[in-house]
């Protein structure tokens, strides 16, 4: 399930929660077909890691709502905004980032290949 992130209170559990499973963290514009292609494209992603049992936790942020929180994001984690963007935050740190059409499940799921990965 993608939980929605809109404060910075839910920022920090999520980062705390990177201790224990990889965290995706996607940047969405809800005015940008690239940014809507991006969320389909993760959304075959989340599909698939379910299918595989993995456990991963997924979180949006709507950056023209959220602007301060988008912000907050990318000072906390020192990844440049951008949207759309798709962040895997794992140990408290942005540990792999792309945007755009670099937004692909083939690259997301290599990333997570770096890591240690449990099942559910």
């Amino acid at each position: 399930m993608l939980q929605l992130l809109q404060s910075n209170e839910e920022l920090n559990t999520l980062i705390a929660q990177s201790h224990y499973a990889p965290v995706i963290l996607y940047k969405h514009s809800t005015k940008c077909g690239t940014s809507h292609a991006a969320h389909y494209r993760l959304q075959m992603v989340m599909n698939q890691t379910k299918a595989m049992r993995l456990n991963i936790i997924y979180a949006m942020v709507k950056v023209r709502e959220c602007k301060a929180l988008s912000e907050e994001i990318a000072d906390r984690l020192s990844v440049k905004h951008v949207s759309p963007q798709v962040l895997i935050i794992h140990l408290g740190r942005a540990v792999w980032h792309a945007s755009h059409q670099r937004i692909q499940g083939a690259n997301i799921m290599r990333a997570l290949q770096s890591l240690p990965l449990s099942r559910t």
